[in-house]
């Protein structure tokens, strides 16, 4: 014969389940995103969360406050990690690419070659890490 647990079991295991499941309301609207009571807002060139943090990609921006949300901490911090080296090595490309443009200096133009092949790679890598992080981040 088949035991079946008791309801106060049941009660016990219901209640566990609602607890874990946090509710996560996503809204756009117009240039703003808001993460339930965390808002995401483009300022310049990056997003910032809450007034507070900086993101150099909206996607970040979103993964760090249902992160907050659903109190992981740590996927927060590494994310919020992993897109300022992004945003880092990023703006470094951009700025050897403009400087290669504006010199007329052979020996400084070999230079700022050899930094681009060294950063490539690296911010490649990056690209791939971060996103790699995000798909993790369940929304749903």
């Amino acid at each position: 014969m088949i035991k079946l647990p008791t309801k106060e079991v049941l009660s016990q295991n219901l209640k566990n389940l609602i607890k874990d499941n946090t509710t996560l309301k996503i809204l756009k609207k117009d240039d703003l995103v808001f993460v339930n009571n965390k808002t995401i807002k483009k300022h310049g060139d990056y997003f910032v969360v809450n007034r507070s943090s900086l993101f150099f990609r909206k996607k970040s921006a979103v993964a760090y406050a249902v992160c907050l949300e659903v109190n992981n901490q740590v996927l927060a911090n590494k994310i919020q990690h992993l897109d300022r080296s992004l945003a880092k090595l990023n703006e470094d490309y951009f700025w050897y690419i403009r400087s290669i443009k504006n010199t007329n200096n052979e020996f400084k133009k070999i230079n700022l070659y050899n930094r681009i092949s060294d950063i490539t790679p690296r911010l490649k890598l990056a690209k791939i890490e971060l996103n790699q992080t995000l798909k993790s981040v369940k929304i749903a």
